[in-house]
């Protein structure tokens, strides 16, 4: 990173900080973001220093994790407001990319084309290319990224999160763009789309997804592909075994079970609390990693925050498929109350979220953009 980017990076940040002190925060307008942050369409953050009576909102921008001092009281919980498009904020470098590599996402439910794997989202499938990676599109915050996806790859935004309320100055180059699929909720906006003669989005609308795909005139035939792929799950379970939507999981007891495969579950936080998002699986050394970091935790779930000092901000539900037989286990992390693993055998029914334990499971394109208290710290990148 070169001397120029850190003396903008500090001065970003700190403007943020200086236009959002605690007396004063208020709820994100989302018109006003839209306003001030669409052009016409044609360092990991230390964290709850010095703040221990104050609850903490993470929200996942441009140039990394922003600290927001949160009101609480008669103003309730403030929640990231989906802006242009998509809401993640800003593209994770090129390294970030292949995070989760070693993972796996086999086929359950149907046959993928050679040379394809199946990617889900909400209650539809669709195969993309074995070889593309996962990053974050581009939005209208692009100017604030250091490093745009280069190589094809499934968009790990989902139109939910925060951008930078920030106009760039100048268009996004063509040469800045990459091949990429994006899913969101159809209900919602399509993703945030750049001016340019080469990139265009194709999109189709399937069960609750719509499926977008932007590419080059070149590449129709994949375009085609991809997108006539996208079905609804037979099952109601995507092909990692996730089922598509959450329903009660009862406890077991986490010792003694085969943890030789783990299959991570993501479901909504907010309004379409339980909907499927994302899953990746971990196999061999990873699998083992993470059920060593969950079984060395302590007991009691946690770490939360008081209602009174944190509002009442749900956490991301995960569900563990742990094993050859897949046994459910819930969990939830980066709420304000609420977080832990679920076990039986456990003092108080729950072991508690650690960060070697965040950092095992919360693995692309398991991501979260938002979170909220202590358990945000420990579980956000």
């Amino acid at each position: 990173m070169s001397e120029d980017f850190e003396r903008e990076e500090r001065a970003f940040a700190e403007a943020l900080h200086a236009s959002v002190p605690v007396e004063t925060f208020r709820p994100l307008d989302p018109e006003a973001i839209k306003a001030a942050a669409r052009p016409a369409r044609p360092g990991r953050t230390r964290l709850f220093k010095g703040m221990a009576a104050a609850a903490v909102l993470v929200i996942v921008v441009g140039v990394g994790a922003v600290l927001l001092p949160r009101m609480v009281g008669s103003a309730g919980s403030v929640t990231a407001q989906p802006a242009s498009g998509y809401g993640a904020g800003g593209v994770v470098p090129e390294a970030a990319t292949d995070r989760g590599s070693a993972a796996s996402y086999p086929d359950k439910t149907a046959t993928s084309t050679p040379g394809f794997r199946w990617e889900s989202y909400r209650n539809i499938q669709a195969e993309v290319p074995e070889s593309w990676v996962y990053a974050s599109a581009p939005q209208s915050d692009y100017c604030t990224s250091t490093r745009l996806p280069s190589k094809p790859y499934v968009d790990l935004n989902h139109g939910d999160g925060a951008v930078a309320a920030i106009l760039c100055g100048t268009e996004l180059r063509d040469d800045q763009q990459a091949l990429h699929v994006s899913f969101t909720p159809a209900d919602g906006e399509p993703p945030w789309e750049a001016p340019s003669q080469v990139w265009k989005q194709s999109s189709r609308i399937v069960g609750d997804a719509r499926i977008t795909v932007t590419a080059r005139e070149e590449d129709s035939a994949l375009v085609t592909s991809i997108l006539e792929s996208a079905t609804i799950v037979a099952d109601g379970t995507t092909p990692a075994g996730c089922p598509v939507a959450l329903g009660a999981v009862p406890a077991v007891e986490l010792a003694g079970l085969d943890a030789s495969q783990v299959t991570v579950c993501q479901y909504e936080r907010d309004s379409h609390r339980g909907a499927f998002r994302s899953s990746v699986v971990l196999t061999g050394s990873d699998a083992s990693a993470a059920w060593q970091a969950l079984l060395k935790t302590p007991e009691g779930g946690g770490p939360d925050m008081a209602a009174k000092e944190c509002g009442d901000a749900q956490g991301w539900p995960l569900l563990l498929l742990v094993g050859p037989e897949q046994v459910p286990v819930a969990a939830s992390v980066a709420g304000c109350e609420g977080n832990g693993v679920v076990d039986a055998a456990a003092h108080g029914g729950k072991r508690t979220i650690t960060r070697p334990l965040c950092h095992a499971l919360v693995v692309d394109p398991v991501r979260l953009n938002v979170g909220f208290g202590p358990s945000a710290g420990l579980c956000m990148r």
